[in-house]
């Protein structure tokens, strides 16, 4: 499920981004680390946002700003680290039985 979540096989333009901008969900769209990080290196790989020109122009990736993928791929970077704490806090009380359980 998760693969088709995200602009794996598929582009973030046309069709996909007009659709959750008219719903207003682009931004949950953009919760998903997955898609975010896809995004991101989409943009490092191609390197541009769109090709061609005139009435041949197509847009490839999202016209977003470098400081906007820096700023979002911050939030997923401190929101993981939040999750490995707790874990690393959970695990740590539920390791004594840990052993037992299994």
């Amino acid at each position: 499920g998760w693969f088709f979540g995200a602009p794996i096989v598929y582009s973030f333009t046309g069709h996909l981004a007009n659709g959750l901008a008219r719903y207003h969900l682009t931004i949950p769209y953009m919760m998903d680390p997955i898609a975010t990080v896809v995004m991101v290196f989409d943009r490092v790989l191609y390197g541009r946002v769109s090709s061609g020109s005139g009435a041949r122009y197509i847009q490839i990736l999202p016209n977003y700003s470098t400081v906007w993928y820096l700023g979002v791929m911050g939030v997923i970077f401190v929101g993981s680290l939040i999750l490995m704490i707790i874990a690393l806090k959970v695990f740590s009380r539920l390791e004594v039985n840990f052993a037992e359980e299994l």
